[in-house]
This record gives C-alpha cells, sequence and structure tokens, in this order.
C-alpha cells in the first residue's frame, strides 16, 4: 500500500510531462525512480509521454534519449519486439545529433541483438556489418572500437552457427585486431584461438599455420592455468566433435592440455575429471 502511495505521489508531482520543465535528465531520473518502486509499466508509460513532449518541443536529442531508456526496460523485461521499435525510434532520433554518437552505436548493436532474437538475421547481420566497419575509421574513439568488437563477436557467432567456418575465422582475426590496438591482450589472444578452431574446422586435415603460437602468447601466459584448461577443453570438444583431429593433437601438447592431463596442482579435480 505505501509503495503504491509513493508511486501515486510521484506521478502528481511530475503532472502532466512537458518537454520546456527542465533537462531530459530530470524525467529519466523520475522514471528511474518508478522502476525502483516495482513500478515498470507505469514508468514505460511515464516515458513514452515525454517523448511525445521532447518530439513535439523539436527536441529530437532528448526524445531519443527517453527511447534508448524505454528500450532498456523491454530488454530487461526480454521483450525483443518492443525494444526494437524503441531502439529504432532512439537510432533515428539521435541522428540529429552529434554528443549521442557513442550512444548510437550502442543502441544499433542492441538492436541487432534484438533483431537476433526475433530471427531476423539478415536485419542484423546489416546492422553488425556496419558496426564492425567502422574500425576502418582511424578517427574512431576507444568506445567504439570496442563496441565494434562486439559486433564482430556476434558476427562470428553467427557465422559459426551456420557453418561459415571460414568467415568466422576471419570475423574472429578482426577481432583479435582490434582488441590489441585496444591494449586487451588476454581477449585477443581468446579471439585468435577461436580463429583457428575455425580454421581446423573449415579443413579439419590440416592445422592453421597461427595455432601453436598461441601457447607462447604472452596474453595467453597471463591467463590463470585453471582458466586456460577450461578453454583447451572446449576447444577440444569442438574439434573432435569437428572431427579436426590434427588440430586436436596439437592441443594435446599445449601446456595447458599436459596440466589436465597430469593433474597440475593448480587444476581442481572437476576440471581433471572432465
Amino acid at each position: 500500500m505505501l509503495r503504491r502511495t509513493l508511486c501515486f505521489a510521484l506521478l502528481f508531482a511530475v503532472g502532466v510531462v512537458s518537454a520546456s520543465v527542465g533537462p531530459v535528465d530530470s524525467w529519466l531520473v523520475k522514471s528511474d525512480s518508478l522502476r525502483g518502486l516495482g513500478q515498470d509499466a507505469a514508468s514505460l508509460d511515464f516515458l513514452r509521454s515525454a517523448q511525445r513532449e521532447f518530439e513535439d518541443a523539436g527536441d529530437p536529442c532528448s526524445a531519443a534519449l527517453i527511447a534508448g531508456r524505454r528500450a532498456e526496460i523491454h530488454l530487461d523485461w526480454k521483450n525483443p519486439l518492443h525494444a526494437d521499435v524503441a531502439l529504432s525510434e532512439a537510432v533515428r532520433f539521435s541522428l540529429q545529433c552529434p554528443d549521442l554518437a557513442d550512444d548510437r552505436v550502442e543502441w544499433r548493436l542492441s538492436l541487432a541483438q534484438a533483431n537476433l532474437e526475433q530471427g531476423k538475421r539478415a536485419e542484423a547481420r546489416h546492422l553488425l556489418l556496419g558496426l564492425a566497419r567502422m574500425t576502418d575509421s582511424e578517427a574512431i574513439s576507444n568506445v567504439r572500437k570496442a563496441l565494434a568488437v562486439e559486433a564482430m563477436e556476434q558476427l562470428a557467432g553467427m557465422a559459426f552457427e551456420e557453418g561459415a567456418y571460414g568467415e568466422a575465422e576471419t570475423d574472429h582475426l578482426s577481432r583479435a585486431a582490434a582488441l590489441l590496438e585496444l591494449g586487451r591482450k588476454e581477449p585477443a589472444v581468446m579471439a585468435l584461438g577461436w580463429a583457428a578452431v575455425c580454421r581446423a574446422l573449415a579443413a579439419p586435415d590440416g592445422v592453421p599455420d597461427y595455432w601453436n603460437s598461441i601457447p607462447e602468447n604472452a596474453g595467453w601466459q597471463a591467463i590463470p592455468i585453471q582458466d586456460r584448461v577450461v578453454q583447451c577443453i572446449e576447444w577440444g570438444g569442438i574439434l573432435l566433435e569437428g572431427k579436426a583431429t590434427q588440430a586436436f593433437d596439437a592441443l594435446a601438447q599445449w601446456p595447458c592440455a599436459l596440466a589436465l592431463v597430469e593433474g597440475h596442482q593448480t587444476v581442481s579435480s572437476e576440471w581433471n575429471a572432465r
């Protein structure tokens, strides 16, 4: 009862939404307050009203931020259809707002994921390809480059699911290069490993030329031995399932695999059993 009273009090306090009353941040804070009271539906209604007011006031940048917040709620609810609509609106409004360039990239990435969850793979791929190509620009910010890396990962995942292993390898190699530029050596070598796995699946009778360089890679060595063992198990299982026995045999000689076989003291008994 108290929560409902507080909710009504808040709605009464904000009254009729008007974009002229104050900055968009104040409306976002009020929306968050409603969510904090467990009133997500009321928060959505409030945001829809606020967005209309900002649109009517000729403020597309504030409307974009409101639409983006609406999308967050729908994503939290695992409702990709309504998230798709809100994200599309956020992207469209933000095209007039240079200061929202980084937000627009993030919204497009979320929109691609929403498309995937709806089975709209062609639309998702189109968005992800556009985001991945951002790394071709020397002027790209680190924020956008990191988002582009996420897009590359999703593209690689899509290609892998479709059995397009050569395409997945290319995406992972591009991701590894971008991660190195960001100074993220450990994720970069993991991406390199996934690229090699994809190459091995595409050509099961051979061993990728860069496969055996991974154990000596500084990024790989910086990863704790337990995590390396877990990754070896995952890659090994995939290679065996794909009948890429040459690459699997090479993997079996890596220190992480030998640690597993020899029962290395830093590897838990659970993973030794596996």
